[in-house]
Formats: structure tokens, C-alpha cells, sequence
């Protein structure tokens, strides 16, 4: 299954009226999980390779993870055969906070890395699904 390509995801108020109005409203769920600050979140992209899970949350500058999100991306990220990227924009060119989880060393700080740094962990996770398969995995 093929979904990104940048210059299509891309919105464009002008040609194509408001983001937030394109935005699925969902507050018809409030009120039917245990507490009412339960609510569904998003991820910005997803790869599955093999029955192995990439999430990719990305937040820009000044942007942070709920306290919520945070723990369920963890949480997530305890699954066997997911792993979860989040990733923070910083003010330095080409360089981002990054969270690996889980993380390779068992070592879950937040780690700040360049974007070739960045882009050789994604392929180092690629090769390793690519050659893996999880029981169960069709």
C-alpha cells in the first residue's frame, strides 16, 4: 500500500478551503471510554513492513506530545513488532529531538540528531523488518 507523497498531502487553504473543516469531528465518542478526557488521537504516518510497524509522530517547533499521546505511543511502542518515532523540530538546521521507542539501548531520554543520523536509523528499522517476520504476520 502506497499513501504518502509529499506534494498531495500538502494542504493548501486557498484551492482547498479550511484544514480544520476537513478535520473528521469525533466528539461524538466523548463519554464512551472510562473517563471523558479519553479521546482518540492521530499519528502522522505509518509503514508497516512485514508485519512490523513504524508510527511517526512529527510536532514542529515548539511543539509537544500530550501527556495522553505520550503514553499511549509508549505504550504502543511495547507491542512487540511496532516502534514508534517521534520527532521534534529545534531551531538548529537540520537537527531534531528525537525519541526511539523502544529504544535500542533501553535507554528512552530524548536524543538530538541530524537528518542523516535520522534517516540511517529508518533504514537500519526497514532492513531489520524487511528480514523479520512476526508469528502471525500473513
Amino acid at each position: 500500500m502506497s499513501g504518502y507523497t509529499s506534494k498531495d498531502m500538502r494542504h493548501n487553504c486557498v484551492t482547498g478551503g479550511c484544514l480544520q473543516d476537513k478535520v473528521p469531528n469525533l466528539e461524538w465518542l466523548r463519554g464512551l471510554f472510562p473517563r471523558p478526557t479519553i479521546m482518540p488521537t492521530d499519528v502522522d504516518a505509518m509503514v508497516e513492513i512485514k508485519g512490523n510497524f513504524l508510527f511517526i509522530e512529527h510536532k514542529g517547533l515548539g511543539g509537544e506530545l500530550s501527556g495522553g499521546q505520550r503514553t499511549a505511543l509508549r505504550n504502543l511502542a511495547r507491542i512487540p513488532g511496532i516502534t514508534v518515532l517521534v520527532i521534534q523540530d529545534t531551531t538548529v538546521d537540520a537537527r531534531f529531538n528525537v525519541h526511539w521507542w523502544p529504544p535500542d539501548d533501553g535507554d528512552w531520554r530524548l536524543r538530538v540528531v541530524d537528518l542523516a543520523d535520522l534517516q540511517d536509523r529508518i533504514r537500519r528499522w526497514a532492513l531489520e523488518a524487511d528480514t523479520r517476520v512476526l508469528t502471525g504476520s500473513h
